[in-house]
């Protein structure tokens, strides 16, 4: 999950450089994985997700993009190989990214109801580190597969400065919370559950499955 954080701040720089005129938000992602999915994981993920929003003339459209990374699975599990055992952490997470089609209701109220449109993609990957390097194993970073995402949600926006009565109201900062159902393709993905024993292998915990699921965003919206 380090090795993605680069691609977060290289989001967040240009997501910032597209949203001069609108907003830049921060959430916590909680994400309850349906059907197959959810199935297969052995928990559900929560993660980060960063976006960026441009007002269109102050119509209650805005359009931008929103990045996130998540995690399911954080292990620490012993790998045998022939000729070693090895002592091995793991991460099974995904990152994702989508377009961004958003409507507000009441847009000069404190409380604003809205509602989005998504698409995008979700590419699932898992970050493997031994203890110590050997000649039998080497740390790795493995791409699975990518699922196609589309999706509805709903949320609320509150003005905390007009809530609170402190800030601009120049540039206003928003609670924003919201739900998201999504709907995903067929994708391969990786998870090394508690179930399976001490002793894993590599080949082990694969699946594949379409990726559907919800998302609960909880953040702040920061007008630039």
């Amino acid at each position: 999950m380090k090795k993605v954080a680069f691609l977060l701040i290289f989001g967040i720089l240009s997501l910032s450089g597209f949203a001069q005129q609108g907003s830049l938000g921060v959430f916590f992602n909680k994400t309850l994985a349906t059907g197959e999915f959810g199935d297969n994981l052995g928990k559900n993920p929560n993660g980060f997700i960063i976006n960026g929003l441009y007002g269109l003339n102050n119509s209650g459209f805005s359009v931008g993009a929103e990045l996130g990374v998540s995690m399911y699975s954080n292990r620490d599990y012993i790998l045998e190989t022939p000729t070693e055992t090895i002592n091995i952490h793991e991460e099974d997470c995904y990152y994702t990214g989508k377009a961004i089609v958003r409507y507000n209701f009441l847009r000069e109220s404190i409380v604003s109801p809205f509602i989005t449109g998504k698409i995008g993609f979700s590419t699932f990957f898992s970050d493997m580190m031994a203890e110590e390097e050997t000649d039998a194993f080497e740390n790795r970073f493995e791409s699975h597969g990518t699922a196609f995402n589309s999706g509805v949600g709903i949320g609320l926006q509150v003005n905390l400065g007009e809530a609170f009565n402190f800030g601009s109201t120049r540039k206003p900062v928003f609670l924003d919370i919201s739900a998201n159902r999504n709907y995903g393709s067929l994708s391969n993905y990786r998870d090394i559950k508690s179930d399976e024993g001490a002793t894993k292998s590599l080949e082990n915990g694969g699946f594949s499955s379409k990726t559907s699921h919800l998302d609960f965003h909880f953040g702040i919206n920061f007008t630039l």
